[in-house]
């Protein structure tokens, strides 16, 4: 199955092609222009200058600069983002979220996911607690006759495209970037766990790259000789034979420890029984997890 070509919304995709003036940036987090062109001048935010020689900052430099140096963003508008109404708990953003979804709300499923990323949530945080949530409730919801089938389509391709716009609003890569790559195996759909992990390690400040779903083993294993990559991850969402996908593990496994680099598994078909069957594996419950393991990589 090809990978699908999903691309950022027309807000972050300006962002990423034109930046914020040095005043909007001021606004956003609440502090004196003159304050913001030092930090720029110190080299601890990153920006660019157009033909008049105008700084330009994007949003995911501010972003992390906010979240580096302890500042909070008062005013995500000036960043192009929606700041979240507020919510009585996480019970209630994701009701929210699942309802938007449902509803085919493109951009307010966007605005409130890079609204609460602006706000100081991580995206591993935001995976594990609201959007893998969410779209357990929507699976419910299609199970029990409650949605039409074009709705939970509708529903997952919104929530792959927010997921491109968390992913563009990660930091940007450093030249030595260490390098990551992913997918899913044969027999498995499942696009939505591959796109949290790129985007959870591409935060984390890795080159990560979704290569796609249903991909064959082989293809994987000539990726990781090809790309070099430090870590490979595959995310089981289906598992059509056991004993096929532990055979193609094993041989991405070798491949993987040839070059070097770490296989990390996840995803609710990784039954307790089917892991004891991959000795050499590692696991990650979440994204929480997968970000840490990441972080352990660029230190």
């Amino acid at each position: 199955m090809k990978a699908p070509s999903i691309q950022p919304s027309k807000t972050v995709k300006e962002s990423a092609r034109s930046g914020f003036s040095p005043g909007a940036v001021a606004r956003a987090l609440g502090v004196s222009e003159s304050s913001l062109k030092r930090w720029c001048d110190q080299g601890h935010l990153e920006f660019a200058l157009t033909a008049g020689g105008h700084r330009r900052l994007p949003a995911s430099a501010v972003l992390a600069f906010a979240r580096a140096h302890g500042h909070r963003v008062v005013a995500p508008a000036e960043l192009g983002l929606v700041e979240p109404a507020h919510s009585t708990g996480e019970l209630d953003l994701r009701t929210r979220l699942m309802r938007l979804l449902i509803a085919g709300e493109e951009s307010a499923v966007s605005q409130l996911l890079t609204g609460l990323l602006a706000a100081g949530r991580s995206v591993e945080e935001l995976c594990d607690g609201l959007i893998m949530p969410a779209l357990a409730d929507l699976g419910e919801a299609w199970a029990g006759g409650d949605l039409e089938i074009y709705e939970e389509r509708r529903a997952c391709e919104l929530a792959a495209r927010a997921l491109v716009d968390l992913s563009q609003l990660a930091p940007r890569l450093s030249r030595r970037a260490v390098k990551a790559v992913g997918g899913t195996l044969l027999g498995d759909p499942y696009a939505l766990p591959t796109l949290m992990a790129e985007a959870t390690l591409r935060h984390q400040g890795l080159d990560a790259r979704s290569l796609g779903v249903a991909l064959p083993a082989s293809t994987l294993v000539a990726a990781v000789h090809n790309l070099k990559p430090k870590l490979v991850w595959l995310t089981v969402g289906a598992v059509v034979d056991e004993r096929a996908l532990v055979k193609d593990v094993e041989a991405l496994e070798q491949a993987v420890r040839a070059e070097g680099a770490a296989l990390v598994l996840g995803g609710r078909a990784l039954r307790p029984a089917l892991r004891t069957q991959l000795p050499h594996v590692l696991y990650c419950d979440g994204m929480r997890s997968l970000a840490a393991f990441g972080r352990a990589l660029v230190r």
